[in-house]
């Protein structure tokens, strides 16, 4: 269910004082305990996963980087979480671009701007265009490093949707080498805290 549809009806829930439980809603609104006090996740919202990227950078020394994001929830969302993450963990953001619909625009400025370590956050099919412009702007190779998230299908830089981007597979697959992607476990632990410091 998308995030948009689930805080509608969590807003109904919460008047009803029904309980709801969504599996993967991501919107970080949806966290707002005092506006939907009977919804609960199966699984936590994405931006907990940007204290592990955080953890991430700092292990490779990585101490600049740049965001894309779609300009919409959850995305927007996540990457305001993620950016007052980096700042309280002193890894310094060169740029910051969104987009809407094609991402041609923001990824030229972030090649203007000669960064290196790129954190996106966008859905899968955005994902083939991001990487498609990241391709044709010679985004890749060993002084580039993208983190995206992690929830996107097996091989998903592979299939016919790729060549509406005007990329082929073989060139998806070079541009994606290396890629870093984070996501949750689906191997529970059994009384170990996590990296997030929960257990």
């Amino acid at each position: 269910m998308q995030s948009t549809i689930t805080e509608a009806l969590a807003e109904v829930t919460g008047i009803w004082k029904t309980i709801q439980v969504n599996q993967a809603s991501s919107s970080p609104n949806l966290s707002d305990r005092n506006k939907y006090p009977y919804f609960f996740r199966a699984l936590g919202p994405p931006y907990n996963l940007n204290d592990l990227q955080s953890i991430v950078l700092q292990e490779f020394n990585w101490a600049k980087v740049a965001v894309i994001h779609e300009g919409k929830q959850p995305h927007s969302g996540v990457t305001d979480h993620l950016q007052q993450t980096l700042h309280m963990n002193n890894v310094s953001i060169l740029a910051s671009e969104s987009f809407y619909n094609d991402p041609a625009d923001a990824m030229a400025r972030l090649k203007n701007k000669d960064v290196r370590i790129i954190i996106g956050n966008f859905d899968q099919q955005m994902a083939l265009d991001v990487f498609c412009n990241a391709f044709k702007l010679g985004m890749y190779g060993p002084k580039y490093v993208f983190f995206i998230v992690g929830y996107y299908s097996h091989h998903w830089w592979k299939g016919s949707a790729v060549s509406q981007y005007g990329c082929d597979v073989t060139e998806m697959e070079e541009v994606v080498e290396g890629y870093f992607s984070l996501t949750y476990s689906t191997n529970g632990r059994i009384d170990k805290q996590t990296v997030s410091g929960r257990v």
